[in-house]
């Protein structure tokens, strides 16, 4: 018993370290509102090369992320949701 709540726990917390918008839609080239919720992410200095983490696209994403609350969030990775 003590095994399996200690690797509950240790997965908990692998999974804890980066977070994600599953549906959020781009507003511009550093924020996203998130489709379920409505709340706006902002993100910092992009970590993808060229200038801004979503490279121009207006569409729905699904953003992975390092960072607490809603600002100066570094975007880890994106996918397109269709």
């Amino acid at each position: 018993m003590k095994k399996i709540i200690l690797a509950s726990f240790f997965l908990l917390s692998i999974f804890s370290f980066s977070r994600y918008v599953e549906r959020c839609k781009v507003l511009d080239n550093y924020k996203c509102k998130s489709l379920s919720s409505g709340k706006i992410y902002h993100f910092n200095i992009p970590i993808f090369m060229g200038n801004n983490p979503f490279r121009g696209t207006k569409d729905i994403v699904k953003v992975t992320f390092n960072g607490n609350g809603y600002q100066n969030l570094n975007a880890v990775d994106w996918e397109l949701v269709e």
